[in-house]
């Protein structure tokens, strides 16, 4: 073979096409964006970054679809992001589950708490009443509030479980009526997202 057409068989070569790597930022795409709740920035942002091979692409049309692919990938990206953070509504989902582990580590308490009250008439500490104060999400109960109206208890939830410092639950036993609520309105040391708060605390 000679020099010539080596010359020409590397003229005709044509360059690698990336049309898989846009398949497969598609799929991540609409993963992201759709299946997962209202949204996973994360997924449609990894979906952006697989579209750059075809946005270098030598092919008009494959760099084409791979330009307008990143630009929708980076805005739906930008819109789950500002809205929901990284997460979306899978994270919300996780921390809704945390939340609802310690409303249920308040809740022991209810029974404890009546028998306590019915023979001393006076707000128990959880100490008082042998009560388990923690989990994997719950760093403490407090007795926060005694005036003979109601008795508030406080689960303060661990910041290593992704919420903010000084996030807390409030379950109030409500002495007169002889009910429980977690209402904010009760039992007044609630400080989270609402959209953590299970529909039974939802006012």
């Amino acid at each position: 073979m000679t020099s010539s057409d080596e010359i020409q068989i590397t003229q005709d070569k044509k360059p690698p096409s990336k049309a898989s790597w846009l398949i497969v930022a598609v799929i991540i795409f609409v993963l992201g964006a759709g299946v997962c709740g209202t949204g996973s920035a994360i997924m449609v942002l990894f979906a952006a970054a697989l579209t750059l091979p075809a946005v270098l692409s030598k092919w008009r049309i494959e760099s084409g679809l791979g330009v307008i692919l990143l630009s929708l990938c980076l805005a739906v990206g930008w819109s789950i992001y500002s809205k929901h953070g990284f997460g979306g509504e899978y994270w919300n989902y996780l921390q809704r589950g945390k939340v609802q582990a310690a409303l249920s580590l308040l809740e022991q308490l209810k029974s404890p708490i009546e028998q306590f009250y019915a023979t001393q008439h006076t707000c128990p500490t959880p100490a008082q009443i042998g009560a388990v104060t923690s989990n994997k999400y719950v760093t403490n109960i407090l007795l926060n509030n005694s005036n003979g109206e109601k008795c508030i208890y406080t689960a303060v939830l661990d910041r290593k479980s992704g919420f903010p410092a000084n996030t807390t639950l409030g379950l109030a036993y409500l002495i007169q009526s002889n009910r429980w609520s977690c209402y904010n309105k009760d039992a007044e040391t609630t400080q989270m997202a609402p959209i953590y708060l299970p529909s039974k605390c939802k006012e």
